[in-house]
């Protein structure tokens, strides 16, 4: 079974399985893989974000915000990261 999006009549295979938690927002959806990796599809495109390990996770409309390490913030917004 693959796991897809759907956007603008598109389709897009995500991943090889179906995740168990996800975060949703406007055009997004966010989740951490098996690989613990964490994977966004953000306006038909599919971004691989990082691979660290994250404390907390939060999709806000299309801006991924997460947390790494010890009050370590980072953002993520249409394939480039914010701070």
């Amino acid at each position: 079974m693959a796991f897809k999006m759907f956007y603008e009549g598109e389709q897009t295979v995500i991943d090889n399985y179906f995740p168990e938690k996800m975060e949703i927002g406007y055009n997004s959806m966010a989740y951490v893989n098996k690989a613990s990796i964490l994977r966004m599809f953000s306006k038909g495109k599919v971004y691989d974000v990082t691979n660290m390990g994250l404390n907390e996770l939060r999709l806000d409309y299309d801006v991924l915000q997460f947390k790494v390490g010890f009050n370590a913030f980072r953002m993520f917004y249409n394939g480039e990261f914010y701070n």
